[in-house]
């Protein structure tokens, strides 16, 4: 149980830290315009800033896929009950 609670945080943690998400800001914008056209590129940059997306992936590489969707579930319930 350790674990799922140690995963939902560190996914927290990564898509709410503020000086982490200002260097991601800012290495975006410093890509070349060229790349910026590119659609996959904006999903990677919306992604890195989505805790529901941390979560997940995070919990693809550690644990099994069942839990890992569980865990995203769980965060997308906490993401709409604090709107």
């Amino acid at each position: 149980m350790s674990i799922y609670i140690k995963i939902y945080l560190i996914g927290w943690f990564l898509s709410k830290f503020e000086p982490l998400q200002d260097l991601i800001d800012y290495l975006w914008s410093k890509l070349p315009l060229k790349w910026t056209t590119i659609k996959i590129i904006d999903y990677i940059y919306i992604g890195l800033g989505c805790h529901k997306c941390w979560t997940l992936w995070i919990g693809l590489f550690m644990i099994e896929p069942f839990s890992a969707l569980g865990l995203s579930f769980i965060a997308y319930i906490q993401e709409k009950l604090l709107k």
